[in-house]
């Protein structure tokens, strides 16, 4: 049974990472969906306390975008940007532990906001920059953080 949750856990958390690049709400309950998959298998190092932080920051943000009235209307490079930078910033994090994690993918959706709104598609957009970073890069931080914990889980164990 472990092995099946593993191999179930590592593919909810490689389609929330690929649904994040698409869907900020589907992004998220893919990937805690497989990181509760590798808990159960007992495969990572994780506690208990992190599993219900991580629990309340879904239910927070699917909540959220789901009471959304509207659907969201940036552009897939400036998301793609956005979840790019949280990428690569939770990678670079994960040199420095759990707050190396978080801090680096907020600070990689920021610059790839940054980023994306410096280029010539972009200029257009600049004043909309903090609501993209809010209803796309909160999504992109809270799901590459969860990936980044449950690579530092598998490290760890």
């Amino acid at each position: 049974m472990e092995t099946l949750l593993l191999i179930g856990g590592v593919i909810c958390l490689t389609g929330g990472m690929v649904w994040a690049f698409r869907s900020a709400t589907s992004g998220v309950a893919y990937t805690y969906l497989g990181l509760g998959a590798l808990y159960k298998s007992r495969f990572i190092a994780v506690s208990t306390d992190e599993m219900l932080f991580w629990a309340i920051a879904s239910l927070l943000l699917l909540f959220a975008g789901f009471s959304r009235l509207y659907r969201s209307r940036f552009p897939n490079v400036w998301r793609n940007y956005i979840v790019g930078g949280a990428l690569v910033g939770m990678v670079a994090g994960c040199t420095l532990g759990h707050p190396g994690i978080i801090t680096g993918a907020a600070l990689g959706a920021m610059l790839g906001g940054v980023a994306y709104s410096r280029t010539a598609a972009g200029t257009p957009m600049r004043n909309r920059l903090w609501r993209a970073l809010v209803e796309v890069g909160l999504p992109a931080v809270v799901t590459m953080s969860m990936v980044g914990v449950a690579l530092l889980g598998v490290m760890n164990r």
